[in-house]
Parts: structure tokens; sequence; C-alpha cells
């Protein structure tokens, strides 16, 4: 589509090209015309009023005025009679005497003869074939006669016919730098176009990487600045979606090694193996369902379900799931409750317990053996403050800025032969609820290997 646009516009600057290099043929062929018409009438003028002149001066004017006449001829290119006051003809420059002595009667000679000597007469003839002009003969003030001059155009004819040729020429030439120019102007126009449209291909291909220039406040520069924001925000979409499915494969390839492995396993019974499978399974299980309630969220396809909560149940529940995890892993969990009495908000209250118990999971994970982790619950009047704080050796002061993003505790855990329920999706999915509950929250690194995740919600929360 973008293509045929601009072709449009080119096909559109031709034509409109050749438009104005026609009106300016045909402009220019008139002005050339008038200017020979001009040019012949200042000419004319000038050789009868000499011709007056010099009739004027003569003392016996009658036997030369046949010469006169001629000469007179001879400088316009045309015939010149010598009229007297009356309108006979005394002179007659052409060799056919035919006219002489007869009355010549012409629309506006008597405005010659009439005693103005101002008075002069140029007009065509009713063929449009020849030129008259007649000039006033003034002897002492008084007008005795006139000259009238008949000139025919086909001399103008000729040198125009000579002349269009010329100019057709130079417009044809016009018109070859004004299609040039056109194209190059519409592949200029069409450049931004044909980007966009490359672009869009590419996109179309899952390739995100093409960007637009943008070039001042136009339209094209808005589409350009919104296809540039689009293709960032794709690009970043499936960036975290390829590194999704590689993450998600390395975190259901251990669970599934293991459960085949202990498939393989002679030396123990049936019923020992099918027990451990089994509990894998459901590690495996509870891994995925954390996937598809975060994927849920991000997606908007489940949203939250706002209530009034009690926050110290929250805390309960999500407490007591998460002792399970850490005397399995020989990691203990305190709480230090600064509040007294329930601590209700605006929540959902399923997606509040799985988001702290990711907290709590997340740091029972990074935890050594024998350590203590501590939970720690304040609030005011506008809002509920609580932390978890512990040791984690595997976790650098560089991991910080990163550790709500999926995957990265399982990257820094190590081997999961000793880690049950090792999902790194827990602190995304915190992170995203209390997002979602107008909170906020963040890692902190302590004195030596110590780590405390800090959140806060507001009590009065609602739905982004």
């Amino acid at each position: 589509m973008l293509d045929t646009l601009r072709k449009k516009i080119t096909v559109s600057y031709i034509l409109l090209s050749m438009i104005l290099i026609l009106v300016l043929g045909l402009v220019s062929l008139r002005a050339a015309e008038m200017a020979m018409f001009n040019q012949l009438r200042s000419q004319t003028f000038a050789t009868l009023h000499a011709g007056t002149r010099l009739i004027e001066g003569m003392d016996e004017p009658n036997g030369c005025l046949s010469d006169v006449a001629r000469e007179l001829g001879r400088s316009t290119g045309g015939r010149v009679l010598v009229l007297s006051s009356l309108g006979k003809v005394l002179a007659d420059s052409s060799d056919d005497e035919s006219l002489l002595n007869h009355v010549i009667s012409l629309d506006d000679l008597g405005a010659v003869l009439d005693g103005s000597s101002s008075s002069r007469i140029w007009r065509f003839d009713d063929t449009r074939r020849y030129l008259y002009a007649a000039v006033p003969i003034d002897s002492a003030g008084e007008v005795t006669g006139a000259l009238v001059a008949s000139l025919p155009l086909s001399e103008i004819q000729r040198v125009l016919a000579r002349f269009v040729p010329e100019m057709f020429y130079g417009l044809a030439a016009l018109l070859v730098l004004a299609v040039a120019i056109s194209l190059l102007f519409g592949w200029y126009l069409g450049k931004p176009y044909s980007r966009l449209a490359a672009a869009f291909e590419s996109a179309q291909m899952s390739d995100y990487s093409e960007r637009l220039p943008v070039w001042g406040k136009s339209e094209l520069a808005r589409l350009s600045r919104a296809f540039n924001s689009m293709a960032e925000r794709l690009n970043r979409t499936e960036q975290v979606r390829r590194e999704f499915i590689v993450e998600a494969s390395k975190e259901l390839e251990s669970p599934l090694d293991r459960m085949l492995s202990m498939c393989a396993e002679q030396e123990r019974s049936a019923e020992d193996r099918l027990r451990d499978v089994s509990a894998e399974a459901r590690k495996m299980a509870t891994m995925v369902e954390e996937l598809l309630d975060l994927a849920r969220l991000e997606m908007k396809t489940d949203p939250l379900v706002f209530g009034q909560v009690d926050f110290c149940d929250v805390v309960d529940i999500a407490t007591k799931k998460a002792h399970e995890l850490a005397s399995e892993l020989g990691v203990k969990i305190k709480r230090e409750d600064c509040v007294s009495g329930p601590l209700m908000l605006s929540g959902d209250g399923r997606r509040l317990v799985g988001a702290l118990y990711g907290l709590l999971r997340a740091m029972v994970l990074l935890a050594p053996a024998d350590e203590q982790i501590r939970l720690s619950l304040a609030s005011d009047k506008k809002s509920i403050l609580f932390s978890v704080s512990g040791v984690a050796p595997s976790l650098s002061e560089e991991d910080l800025p990163l550790i709500f993003e999926r995957f990265l505790v399982r990257q820094t855990c190590g081997s999961t032969d000793s880690l049950p329920e090792r999902s790194g999706a827990g602190l995304a999915f915190a992170r995203r609820v209390i997002h979602l509950h107008g909170g906020f929250i963040e890692a902190k690194g302590g004195s030596g290997s110590s780590v405390t995740f800090f959140a806060r919600l507001p009590r009065g929360a609602s739905a982004e």
C-alpha cells in the first residue's frame, strides 16, 4: 500500500509538472506574439510619423507623394496610402494604381481626419490577415490628410512558425527535467514510507530490531515514534518469551531427570520409587502452576479479586506453608510482629498469600542450613510494611537489582539435588502481585551476606 502511495505521489507531481509546463508554453507563446505585435506597432507608427513630418515639410508635396509612399512601404513591409482630408487616395506605395483618386472608407478613419492630430488607428481587418495603421498629416495645425498602412501578418506568422518549434523543444527539455525532478522528489518523499513498509515487514517476520528515524513533528514522525515504541515493547516481549522458554525448559529438566533416575534405581522398592516420583511430580506441578499464575497476571486473563482481607491471616497461612520447606532444609523462620489485632486492607487474599510465600520460599532456598529467617510486620494508618531477611551467601551484590526477575533464584542456588521446589518465578510473582495492589517491593543487602526483602502495601489498594 505504501509503495502504491509513493507511486501515486510521483505520478501526481509529474502530471502537475506537465500541466504547469503546458501553461508556461502557452503563456510564453502568447507573450512572444504580443511582444512582436507591440514591436511592429512601435516601428510602424514611428515610420508613419516620420513620413508625416517629411510630407509636412515639403513645399510642393503633391509631386513627391508617390516616392514617399514607396519609401514608407519598404520601411514598414506593407502597403502605404497617402490620403487627402476627404479620404481620397493621393499616392500608393504599390505599383497597382487602381486605388488612386478613390475615396477609402475605413472604420475609425474619420477620427483621424476629423482634425485631431493625436488620433490614430491600429486594428485587424475582418479576416485577421492584415493590420491597419493610420496617422493624420498635420500642416500648420490643420489636418490635411492621413497615412494609412496595410500590413500583412504573414511575416509575423513566419517568425512565430520558427519560434514555436524552438519553444516546444525548450518545453520538452523542461518536461524531461521536471519528470526527473518529480521522480527524485517522489523517491525522497516515498523513502520514509518505504522504510516504514520494510520495518513492518520485518516485524511481521518477528524481527523487531528495525527502528525508524524521526524527522520533525509531522504525522509521519508521530507514526515513526509510535512504531519504534511498539517495536521496542515487542522486542522486549520476544526476548522475555525466549528466555522464558529456555529457563522453563531448564526448570522442568531437573525434576524430570530425577524422576527418570528414580525409576531406574533397581535396589529400591517400587513403593519407595513411586513415592519419590510422586513427590517430584507434585513439585513440578506446583512450579508449573506458579508460572501459569504469573503469566495470567501479566496477560490480565485472571485479574485480581479485591475484598477486605486481614493481612495477619495472610502472614499465618504463608508462614505455615513455608515452614514445611524450611524444616526439610534445616532453616528456621522467626516472626517479629509489631502489631496487635487485625490488619485490614483491600486486596486479593489468595494472591497475597502466594506473594508472601514466594518471598519466604526464596529466602529459605537462599539461606544455608541451620540459619534463621526473620519475618517482620508493622503498620501505620495508611500502609502495611513487612520484610523478610536472612543470610544468602550464594547471592552477590550484583544480583540484587535483578533478584525479582524470573529464575534468578534458580540460577544462583547451585545444585538442585538437595533443594526441593526450586522455581525462580516466586519473586517475580510476588513483585507483580504487590505492584498490582499499589505497593512496592525491593531487595537490599546488609552486612556480610545478609539480604532483606522490603515490601509496603497500601490499606486502600486498588487494581491497576
